[in-house]
């Protein structure tokens, strides 16, 4: 079992090992009496901006020692961060 606690800000790599970024957050829903985790919010610094991604849960291959994701990079770049409300 993890807690967000432990999880946070890790480093966020690739399919290929690349870093892609740092968890900022957990997305959930509550499903049958549990919180289901549906995106990683993943964010990082460029150009002296930060940018932040949401990813599907489903794109996770591990998350010790560090969260490892089973697509590229450059689609995670692809997948904006939106907020709901």
């Amino acid at each position: 079992m993890w807690y967000l606690a432990q999880l946070l800000d890790r480093k966020v790599l690739d399919a290929s090992g690349r870093l892609v970024g740092r968890l900022q957050d957990i997305s959930m829903v509550p499903e049958e009496g549990f919180l289901l985790s549906v995106h990683l919010i993943i964010s990082r610094s460029r150009r002296g901006k930060r940018e932040v991604y949401a990813v599907p849960w489903d794109w996770v291959e591990s998350l010790d020692p560090v969260v490892t994701l089973s697509r590229e990079r450059e689609e995670v770049y692809r997948s904006p961060y939106q907020p709901d409300g």
